[in-house]
């Protein structure tokens, strides 16, 4: 902005000149006012976005923290049961100011499924171990054996239920996300097995071994505690794998009828000489060529069951 004055009179020059200066300075003092209030409402603006993205971002981990600790604990298709049940619960609280007559793990979420594979597998000779090693050792062989086990049962689709000293149990078939054979897949998984312990076997020069029982049926599951819960699984069918666990031969997999019918792929199999609830049963063995790793644990494990020149019967 540019002034001129020219054809100002001299007596009055000087008022003019303080006067526009006056103004000219208030207009900047004005302009940088409002440009200042400007930065601070952009700034204030940026902000807020950033901490409703950094809230987003909290929340989205948490949530994720949150269904991962709910998915180690009760499977992935009723976590969205469970934090709808303890939703309404806080909910309920917040708006009674008091704590409901019904908690939110006191509704079991029984369910009924039917067409199940369970897989029990005990180590053979784990007493023996027990006095051989210290209880360092004792715990360094058991979390080699069940994070390998681990590892294979999600590879293969197979839920561990859970381990309780040397015994682990299992079942395959169940949602959102069944394996394609869950007959098959306890079944290869109970190799796998015997192949892991196999390799730890000649690793820690141990005489241990897996004995494993597997049969097919009907299984009820739920959530059973309200403070320290648990998912698990009953029925006389599960009752059933226990047994030909119990019933079966270290080094191989004991099947009833029901699950043989349903296997497909070629496998060793021959006749037990068990009769389990007067049935016959059968003896699924790692296919001799097949050698189990040197390395045991380190090193990924065979796959002993897929030669076709075994599928027999004796």
């Amino acid at each position: 902005m540019f002034v001129t004055y020219e054809n100002t009179n001299r007596d009055t020059l000087h008022t003019k000149i303080i006067s526009d200066a006056i103004f000219l300075l208030s207009m900047n003092c004005l302009g940088i006012y409002f440009r200042y209030m400007n930065e601070i409402v952009i700034r204030k603006s940026f902000l807020e976005k950033r901490s409703c993205v950094e809230s987003t971002l909290q929340l989205n981990f948490e949530a994720n923290q949150e269904n991962n600790l709910m998915s180690s604990i009760i499977p992935h298709h009723i976590v969205g049961k469970v934090k709808t049940s303890v939703t309404e619960y806080i909910s309920q609280y917040r708006k009674n100011g008091s704590v409901p007559l019904q908690k939110p793990f006191e509704n079991l979420y029984i369910e009924a499924h039917q067409n199940m594979t369970i897989l029990f597998a005990d180590i053979v000779n784990y007493t023996m171990m027990t006095t051989r090693l210290e209880v360092s050792g004792i715990l360094d062989v058991l979390n080699h054996l069940f994070s390998r086990f681990g590892a294979i049962s999600e590879k293969l689709k197979v839920l561990r239920m859970k381990f309780l000293g040397d015994c682990y149990y299992c079942v395959a078939g169940l949602p959102p996300d069944p394996a394609p054979n869950h007959a098959e897949a306890c079944v290869d998984f109970g190799l796998e097995m015997i192949a892991i312990i196999a390799g730890i076997r000649k690793l820690k020069n141990l005489d241990i071994n897996m004995r494993i029982g597997v049969h097919t049926g009907s299984i009820s599951s739920g959530i059973i505690g309200t403070i320290k819960w648990q998912y698990d699984i009953w029925s006389k069918d599960v009752d059933l794998a226990n047994k030909m666990e119990t019933e079966g031969t270290a080094g191989m997999v004991h099947i009833t009828k029901e699950t043989k019918n349903l296997l497909h792929k070629p496998y060793n199999i021959e006749l037990s000489t068990k009769i389990v609830n007067n049935e016959p049963t059968y003896l699924v063995k790692p296919c001799p060529e097949k050698a189990p790793p040197q390395n045991g644990v380190i090193g990924g494990t065979s796959n002993p069951h897929t030669n076709p020149g075994h599928n027999h019967e004796n």
